[in-house]
């Protein structure tokens, strides 16, 4: 399925369903069941406004698992709790659909605000690709970071953040500015933001769970600026410096970009590209599904795109799983752009 086809709800579940599945998550799976045996039997409450065909890469179901992680969270379904790792629970008694529907019916409106709320994942694990992405470019120039759609903006402070489990220690150029852009960005200082940031982890991966309470203490000592603005617009606005590399970052932003969106954002790219010099580069990085991966049995891409002199120059460097939990760096290929 690709991200802009409009399919069934029960589809996108069952997508999603596998993907946790295979991501060994059965507890998230499980989740996912109970809310498609609800849906089924028609005990998920009218007041929820969940259609019945959905744009695929709005992912859907991942909205409703978070809010369900996230009434347990806040204590607002304290029975959710006993059956999610995250809060010490087991899944040895699974979440079932009549507990799905007990806990939606008492918070309709909780639900319907995280079915209409673009996901704000900030998966943390995707700060190795970044890092990967900071040592290419080399340690010659100071770096401007700018990530587009950053969420909470915990991933401009990758360089800060202990190396993921085998991940190979690499010399990083010095960061000289950090600013996120998001339409809807989350305040990870607030009760609020660590509560949202939190939901959208599944609630099987407990380490995952514990990067992202360390990640959001290490953005309260080193707050980063982070600005409303939308991808394309946030890219329109960059000057180059002299003597300083500007470097693009965005993960897992893609599937959420409208087709004229992503076509404006990569007009923007190729305009502040065109006035990339030697001593003012340009480059942009992304971990996302991409058509050039080079390993097809691994979903996410590390790419990386430099501007110069107008030369403009596509490598792939890395491919992994979504969470960035496996990363697998391969030998610099350039790729048609």
């Amino acid at each position: 399925m690709r991200d802009d086809d409009v399919v069934s709800f029960a589809e996108s579940l069952q997508w999603q369903m596998r993907v946790c599945a295979k991501a060994g998550a059965p507890v998230a799976a499980a989740i996912l069941g109970a809310i498609g045996d609800a849906h089924k039997t028609g005990a998920i409450p009218n007041e929820i406004d969940l259609q019945h065909r959905v744009r695929f890469g709005d992912f859907v179901p991942l909205r409703l698992l978070a809010a369900v992680h996230a009434l347990a969270l806040d204590r607002r379904a304290p029975h959710l709790a006993l059956h999610l790792p995250t809060l010490g629970g087991t899944a040895g008694t699974p979440v079932t659909a009549t507990d799905i529907a007990a806990a939606f019916a008492a918070e309709a409106a909780w639900v319907n605000e995280y079915l209409h709320r673009t996901p704000q994942t900030n998966e943390v694990g995707r700060a190795h690709p970044l890092r990967i992405a900071l040592a290419h470019l080399g340690s010659s120039q100071p770096t401007h970071l700018r990530e587009i759609g950053c969420s909470a903006g915990l991933l401009l402070n990758a360089d800060r953040m202990q190396p993921m489990p085998g991940e190979k220690v690499r010399q990083l150029p010095p960061i000289r500015s950090r600013i996120g852009f998001d339409l809807h960005p989350v305040d990870a200082s607030s009760p609020a933001g660590r509560l949202l940031l939190s939901s959208y982890v599944w609630p099987d991966h407990v380490e995952r769970f514990r990067r992202l309470g360390d990640a959001i203490v290490i953005t309260q000592k080193c707050p980063v600026d982070i600005q409303v603005m939308d991808a394309a617009s946030a890219v329109e606005q960059l000057t180059l410096e002299p003597g300083t590399t500007t470097l693009v970052w965005h993960s897992a932003l893609w599937p959420y970009l409208s087709v004229d969106g992503r076509a404006r954002l990569e007009r923007a790219f190729a305009a502040v590209g065109s006035t990339a010099k030697n001593k003012a580069r340009f480059a942009v990085a992304s971990w996302e599904v991409d058509s050039h991966a080079v390993a097809r049995r691994l979903s996410f891409t590390l790419t990386m795109r430099t501007w110069c002199d107008g030369v403009v120059e596509t490598q792939v460097l890395a491919t992994g799983n979504s969470h960035a939990t496996e990363v697998a760096e391969v030998a610099a290929q350039s790729i048609d752009s």
